[in-house]
């Protein structure tokens, strides 16, 4: 038979949206659109590479278990808050290193968000990333026979975990692609889909059992020592973003040294301060060109209000940021 999928990048190809219900595939211009498609989690992203954005996000919804799929050809800043009802499963499905808090994450590895935990991870450019998210009492009920497994899941709080076990992680991704293909080709779409949900879930917790039980000590990776410190220095430089400073001024401001600054967003975003501040800022004019509240208020008192006096010197950035002028975002309006 046939494959449907690329095995080499793990990615479906595009037919699955016409075929199931349960199936949504759309593709995206704007990083802020794609965004809000992870259903339960409240996310903000940032693009941190230059060119036109374009993404792709590809959900199956399998009852108590739902993946989702996916990629952007831009790197990507995104904050996550994960929802009060559920465990995330996140696996690199093609790309390089993807970090989240802190923590590199390649192909060999997968990492845990328990319910209610706030995160923070860089997707590289051209990443493809794949989330199974799991209903909070279900997989709870699933690990109680499992007394290692059960204890890392309920022992975790709201922090991030990620083991590095290729074969675990190989297994999940095989099993999820295996799982969309035959829930839209089988005849029977009301209950299939949810038994593919738990066979997905159960076939992962059964190599994660085998996995702690053959080793004393598994391979946990750990948090990059600057995460905390970009953290704090990125929220509050959120909370009162600047519009136009300077990174001694930043330095000064959060008694941070400049060389601490730039190693901490370098190490976790691979952009330096000044440079995330800029996209930032970038990011913000181009929101409110997009809404309509602010249809009547012009391109260069919008971009004014951030801290661009100069024109010719906004415009410039923001064509080279986002692959357009000011004036084709403004136009989506019409």
């Amino acid at each position: 038979m046939k494959s449907h999928y690329n095995s080499d990048a793990w990615l479906p190809d595009h037919k699955w949206g016409a075929i199931a219900e349960h199936v949504i595939d759309l593709e995206f211009s704007d990083f802020d659109a794609q965004a809000e498609r992870l259903t339960g989690h409240d996310q903000e992203y940032l693009q941190l590479t230059d060119g036109q954005f374009w993404g792709r996000f590809l959900s199956c919804f399998l009852g108590d278990v739902s993946l989702h799929f996916e990629q952007a050809n831009q790197a990507l800043s995104q904050s996550i808050a994960a929802s009060s009802d559920t465990y995330s499963i996140g696996v690199v499905l093609s790309g390089d290193l993807f970090r989240v808090d802190g923590i590199d994450v390649d192909r060999s590895s997968f990492f845990i968000v328990p319910p209610h935990t706030s995160f923070h991870l860089y997707s590289p450019k051209d990443g493809a990333i794949l989330a199974c998210v799991i209903d909070r009492q279900v997989m709870e009920q699933a690990v109680q026979h499992m007394p290692n497994v059960q204890d890392w899941f309920l022992g975790q709080g709201r922090h991030i975990r990620c083991l590095r076990a290729p074969k675990i992680a190989d297994r999940l991704r095989h099993d999820a692609m295996s799982a969309l293909h035959a829930s839209c080709m089988s005849s029977d779409q009301n209950a299939l889909p949810k038994s593919l949900g738990h066979a997905v879930l159960h076939s992962f917790l059964a190599c994660l059992f085998l996995e702690f039980s053959a080793q004393a000590s598994p391979d946990f990776a750990g948090h990059s020592k600057g995460f905390k410190h970009f953290a704090s220095i990125k929220s509050l430089l959120e909370t009162d973003p600047p519009t136009d400073a300077s990174l001694d001024k930043i330095s000064q401001d959060l008694g941070v040294s400049k060389r601490s600054l730039q190693y901490a967003f370098s190490s976790e975003v691979s952009l330096g301060v000044t440079g995330y501040l800029r996209h930032t800022r970038l990011r913000s004019v181009r929101r409110r060109l997009l809404d309509p509240h602010s249809r009547d208020t012009s391109i260069g008192d919008i971009a004014a209000q951030y801290g661009y006096w100069s024109w010719s010197h906004f415009s410039q950035q923001y064509s080279k940021h986002f692959g357009e002028r000011p004036s084709d975002t403004r136009e989506r309006l019409s």
